[in-house]
């Protein structure tokens, strides 16, 4: 397990209704929070500035690979037919996704990047491009690198036909 990313003040120890020790060994990455604390957390960091930028895949890691299923796919991002699919449409698609997945509102995403909220509307209604500035800034606040928003997510079967 690694240390977390944005280290949680052990002042809302209370708040989370643990011990501050137990904080320091969730910060270090050798302990993880419950998922009703890890949502409590993540209700804390919408008002705390000091958590900008904490998501729920940094407290969970391991349910990331349950993000496709958390909530029904927008459409196939990405089809073989479709010549015509730029990487700004792929990266915006993808952005709506985790939005989705992660429940989290555009406006709550501009406040995480520091990204001005028009900004973020118009980039996901196509009125703007994407830049890599906001694309590095989006990244971390979804819980997720930039190569995630460009990647095709490919299945690949293990060695050994298991």
């Amino acid at each position: 397990m690694k240390p977390l990313p944005i280290q949680i003040p052990y002042d809302l120890a209370d708040a989370l209704e643990c011990h501050p020790s137990n904080l320091s060994h969730i910060n270090a990455g050798r302990r993880r929070l419950s998922i009703a604390k890890c949502i409590r957390l993540m209700e804390i960091a919408e008002e705390d500035s000091r958590l900008t930028g904490l998501c729920f895949i940094h407290l969970r890691p391991e349910l990331k690979p349950a993000l496709p299923y958390l909530c029904p796919k927008r459409r196939n991002l990405f089809t073989m037919n479709d010549k015509t699919t730029s990487i700004i449409s792929i990266v915006n698609e993808r952005i709506h996704f985790y939005l989705a997945s992660l429940d989290m509102r555009p406006l709550h995403l501009a406040h995480k990047t520091g990204i001005h909220n028009e900004t973020i509307y118009r980039c996901l209604n196509g009125k703007r491009k994407w830049n890599l500035g906001h694309i590095e800034l989006i990244a971390p606040a979804l819980g997720v690198t930039v190569g995630d928003l460009f990647q095709e997510t490919i299945m690949v079967p293990r060695a050994g036909g298991d």
